[in-house]
């Protein structure tokens, strides 16, 4: 027991500081204007992200047998993931660590369903699949499966990410995706053997 409440405590730990060193990334992904709003600015939410998304995509290098990430990359890609992440946890009030209770309640609101919806459109959730493949840096492949868990978050399910995550599977070659999958999975169960 008291090991499980230190781990608890270093895990606690680690997100409070990863939090607050997201802080000023996640403070100008939203103050920046929506496309709707009606103020003078160059830069707007959706386009921002859509750009983000797409360059990251770009710089994936897909095989037969394996993905890779353009190395320079890698370090972009892995603050975009967590700081998406850390916003969207921000917004519907819990940690992706707290997810794994079944009976945890979301706190819904307009803004929550918004974001998830626009970054859904905006290839997030397509470059978060990109990056869950055999090949891809396993730092990199858990960061985009943190973000994809709590885009998936909604009270009874978010159909829209679901939906958007069989589009992938069904329209692209998955196996890359199965294999790293089987991968983690493989990986777990010798952990806790």
């Amino acid at each position: 027991v008291l090991t499980r409440r230190k781990f608890q405590e270093f895990v606690k730990y680690i997100s409070v500081s990863s939090h607050e060193m997201h802080e000023p990334s996640i403070h100008t992904f939203l103050n920046l204007p929506v496309i709707a709003a009606t103020v003078d600015s160059d830069v707007r939410f959706e386009a921002f992200l859509l750009r983000v998304t797409n360059y990251i995509r770009s710089q994936i290098t897909k095989a037969s047998n394996a993905s890779t990430l353009n190395k320079e990359v890698y370090p972009s890609a892995i603050w975009v993931l967590q700081t998406l992440r850390l916003l969207l946890e921000g917004k519907i009030s819990c940690n992706v660590g707290d997810l794994a209770d079944p009976l945890k309640l979301i706190d819904e609101t307009i803004s929550t369903t918004w974001y998830h919806s626009v970054m859904n459109s905006c290839g997030v959730t397509y470059m978060c699949m990109d990056l869950t493949a055999i090949g891809i840096e396993t730092a990199l492949t858990v960061e985009a499966m943190k973000l994809l868990i709590v885009l998936l978050t909604k009270n009874g399910g978010n159909y829209e990410i679901q939906e958007t995550m069989h589009r992938y599977l069904s329209d692209t070659d998955s196996t890359l995706f199965f294999e790293q999958m089987k991968e983690i999975i493989e990986v777990q169960i010798s952990w806790c053997s």
